[in-house]
């Protein structure tokens, strides 16, 4: 189960949508999966919009699937804070575990897998703001996809072209395929620690 307030939800082909300039809490109760049908995200919120995510009880869990070219979580012209919780986010065919463009991502605690799909990125996107403070963050990108697109390339683990990334605290995996890199964007800052 899971429960927001605040809300304003409605359905895109998503398996779960938040509306526009909408600001939002979800509380993870127990076990949950969100799967985004073809063309789809498996949770999408809107621009403008403010989503914090955080657990009830320990071990609760988000399980997010992006259908194909669909981001398991996709924030775009958003802001998503997680505070806790464990979330698994996949995306589809050229989809981002968890991003979007011009995304504001910001990763305060809980244990994260995003994994991007063929040529996705595992957490990011163009032009956005990444800021990890604290938990478990593991990100990989998406492999080439040599049968539809041509060159191929891989994803990176965590950023996109334009991305600002600052990690200052937490546990951080970062993983690209191909020829990207773990950690792409415009500029890379590890806080106050450096």
């Amino acid at each position: 189960d899971m429960s927001s307030s605040n809300q304003s939800a409605f359905s895109t082909g998503a398996n779960l949508s938040y509306n526009e300039s909408s600001n939002i809490t979800l509380t993870i109760q127990g076990e949950n999966t969100l799967i985004g049908g073809n063309g789809r995200d498996g949770l999408q919120i809107g621009a403008d919009t403010q989503l914090t995510i955080s657990e009830k009880d320990a071990g609760d869990s988000l399980t997010l699937r992006g259908g194909n070219r669909g981001d398991g979580l996709s924030a775009g012209g958003s802001t998503l804070t997680i505070k806790s919780g464990t979330i698994n986010a996949y995306g589809g065919n050229l989809g981002a575990g968890i991003g979007g463009n011009s995304a504001t991502i910001e990763i305060e605690g809980g244990t994260i897998h995003a994994e991007g799909g063929e040529c996705g990125v595992g957490i990011g996107g163009s032009n956005g703001t990444i800021t990890i403070s604290g938990g478990v963050v593991e990100a990989i990108g998406g492999d080439p996809d040599e049968e539809n697109s041509s060159p191929s390339r891989g994803g990176c683990g965590i950023g996109g072209s334009g991305c600002e990334i600052t990690i200052s605290g937490g546990v951080v995996a970062a993983t690209g395929k191909d020829i990207k890199s773990g950690i792409e964007g415009e500029s890379f800052s590890t806080g106050e620690n450096g």
